[in-house]
């Protein structure tokens, strides 16, 4: 140290290093040294250890390192809590040092690091001492993920005993139950469905002890709608309705392969319904897709090919009726028909089919023969079916095969046959058909088997009266005669046989007084009428009656009427078309008891039309013939041939233009023709 004064010196080293270093002193005059001085010893202390590196290697320990001194000894010493147990002395090597902790419990230490020396003498140089707090703080959790279930499953890593607690944002309610760490993780369904979520928030952290982890952890939840579910639609019916569940409030979008159009219809209290306002085409396999869209995210396309048919109707035998009674051939019908299918008939009864399949022409009704039928109970089914599709079969149709009734027709209800009638009707062929009569079932009236064709007839003769009638028939069956029930009964009446017109005939002349007759039976009497007039006459013994009728009204076209009665029985009327010639022209020329000479003038008045004259004493000889009548002037004309002389009467009638046709024959009164006028005086 030059320029020292006497006395006390002092001087600064540095760059020691650390450990045990001896050291003298040699001072120096004048360039002469001194003898050195007593060695002394110094421990020179190794540089205090900067902050360390802390870690946590696992949930349990702590792990501190640095740099420090090599061959250096660092030591910790825990001044705030004596029970923690400090880390193990770690010597320090190539510069660097770690040590780990363990078992430390999250909390706040107060520790003294140095690092030291040995001095060589059972002693240590030791660094000055780094005081450093360490806060052992719960970290925070990490790795979060959730489920995309509706209701999702939150979890990550933590801290091995501490409680996660996941929270709606900004609220103290957890959005699912706390949950303890194990293992260094943990889990925890949400507390209740979320359902499709968009980028929705939860806050995580995690305590133990009271000592919560620093931040709260913030997961965005995601979660994307399902697919829809997608019911299997009904194969029946060409506009199904089309069915599933999705999340309420979301929009399903539905698109089919025959259809660019796309559907859309909300899920409402998780059910969506679809129906397509158009039919789609039979038996096609036709694809369906649809998908769901919730807080404006799509869910995956679920899909289903189907076919569709038309629904197949359930058939209605209409006939034969419930309970009835039928005969063994029958047509059996019905309604629910549909065009296209085939129709078949199972008996119920016996487990089988009647009929062959037939296919059906037309919609709605339909018709199958089914013959042969045994005289017995019968249940039979209308079978149907389309597209070979499961069939539908009508409701149990019971009835019984028997033998009919025979049908009466002649005579019907309230007619009137002659006493000898044909009494006819319909049966089943080959069957002997009884006639019965009330008043007398000793035995039948009479029997007439029925023909090929279904008809029987039979002749009777019966007295006049009311008649009550009914029929049943017999069918022989192989030997097994089966009989039928009693027809309904028919009430008629005998009357006598209509009577025969002899004359007038339709061309005989029919004036105001009308001669008609003709045969009957005997004891009956006949009533003649033409219009309002009529008048009766017995029948004689041999079998002829006549009736004089005299008429006052128009001419023309008219009808004759005669009908037999005997008591309150009249027969139907014999009629014959008749020309009444009623009007009556008159004979002026000449007049009564006159004197008139050859050739006679002949006059009178009559109506429009043509007259004639004729002889009254021979009708075919005719006068004088076309003589014009004329309402105004009247009618004249000359005998043709020559009168006799002595009385004469004549006779002349005209035609007439409308609807009367022609007059009747008027007389004229007797006149007489002179003698000398006539060749034949």
């Amino acid at each position: 140290m030059p320029g020292a004064t006497a006395g006390d010196w002092t001087a600064s080293l540095s760059g020691l290093a650390p450990g045990v270093l001896s050291l003298v002193a040699v001072q120096e005059v004048d360039g002469v040294p001194s003898t050195p001085s007593a060695a002394r010893a110094f421990k020179i202390r190794p540089p205090k250890l900067a902050d360390p590196v802390v870690t946590y290697p696992t949930d349990t320990t702590v792990k501190f390192s640095g740099a420090g001194h090599d061959r250096a000894t660092v030591q910790f010493t825990i001044d705030s809590d004596p029970s923690a147990t400090p880390p193990p002395p770690v010597v320090v090597a190539n510069g660097k040092w770690e040590t780990i902790a363990t078992n430390w419990p999250v909390g706040t230490y107060k520790l003294t690091i140095v690092q030291k020396l040995t001095d060589g003498a059972g002693g240590w140089i030791e660094s000055l001492p780094l005081e450093f707090t360490l806060n052992k703080a719960l970290p925070d959790v990490s790795d979060l993920k959730h489920t995309v279930e509706y209701r999702p499953t939150f979890s990550g890593k933590g801290f091995n005993g501490a409680t996660v607690h996941v929270r709606h944002p900004n609220s103290a309610n957890l959005a699912a139950p706390a949950k303890d760490v194990v293992g260094n993780e943990w889990s925890t369904t949400a507390s209740a469905e979320w359902g499709p979520t968009n980028n929705r928030e939860v806050h995580i952290k995690q305590v133990l002890n009271g000592q919560w982890s620093p931040t709260w952890c913030v997961l965005n939840v995601t979660i994307p709608p399902l697919a829809p579910e997608l019911n299997v639609p009904s194969e029946e019916g060409l506009s199904p309705v089309f069915s599933g569940s999705g999340w309420s409030g979301a929009e399903v979008y539905i698109n089919f392969s025959d259809d660019p159009q796309t559907y859309k219809v909300n899920v409402v209290a998780k059910v969506w319904t679809f129906q397509r306002p158009t039919p789609f085409s039979v038996n096609t396999p036709h694809k369906i897709e649809v998908h769901q869209v919730a807080q404006g995210l799509d869910s995956p396309k679920v899909d289903r090919t189907f076919t569709v048919y038309p629904v197949i109707a359930q058939p209605v035998i209409t006939y034969p009726l419930q309970g009835s009674e039928v005969p063994r051939d029958i047509s059996v019908t019905g309604s629910g028909g549909m065009e296209g299918a085939t129709m078949r008939l199972w008996d119920d009864r016996f487990g089988k089919y009647l009929t062959l399949p037939q296919r059906l022409t037309n919609n709605d009704k339909w018709s199958i023969d089914l013959t042969g039928l045994a005289f017995d109970e019968h249940v039979i089914r209308a079978e149907q079916t389309i597209y070979e599709r499961p069939f539908k079969r009508s409701e149990q149709c019971k009835f019984k095969a028997v033998v009919l009734p025979p049908e009466i027709t002649c005579p019907n209800g309230g007619e009137k046959l002659s006493r000898t009638s044909t009494l006819s009707g319909k049966g089943m062929p080959y069957a002997q058909v009884e006639v019965w009569m009330l008043g007398d079932t000793s035995a039948p009236l009479t029997e007439a088997e029925v023909n090929s064709e279904g008809e029987w007839s039979v002749v009777v003769t019966l007295p006049v009266g009311h008649k009550t009638i009914w029929a049943l028939q017999i069918y022989d069956n192989d030997g097994d005669p089966q009989t039928s029930r009693d027809s309904d009964r028919v009430t008629y009446q005998v009357v006598p046989k209509a009577p025969d017109i002899e004359s007038p005939t339709t061309d005989d002349h029919a004036g105001r007084v009308l001669v008609v007759s003709g045969f009957g039976v005997s004891g009956d009497t006949v009533t003649v009428k033409v219009g309002s007039a009529h008048q009766s006459a017995p029948v004689r013994a041999d079998r002829t009656w006549w009736v004089r009728l005299e008429l006052d009204q128009p001419g023309g076209d008219s009808l004759l009427e005669v009908v037999s009665a005997l008591g309150e029985f009249e027969s139907a009327p014999a009629t014959r078309p008749i020309v009444l010639n009623t009007y009556e022209p008159t004979i002026e020329v000449p007049a009564p008891g006159s004197w008139v000479a050859n050739p006679v003038s002949l006059a009178g008045n009559g109506r429009q039309g043509v007259g004639a004259v004729v002889s009254w004493f021979n009708p075919d000889l005719v006068l004088t013939a076309n003589i014009p009548v004329d309402p105004l002037n009247g009618w004249q004309a000359q005998s043709g041939p020559l009168l006799m002389a002595g009385g004469q009467w004549f006779r002349f009638r005209q035609s007439l233009t409308d609807a009367e046709k022609g007059s009747d024959w008027i007389d004229s009164e007797r006149f007489e023709v002179e003698p000398g006028s006539s060749k034949f005086s």
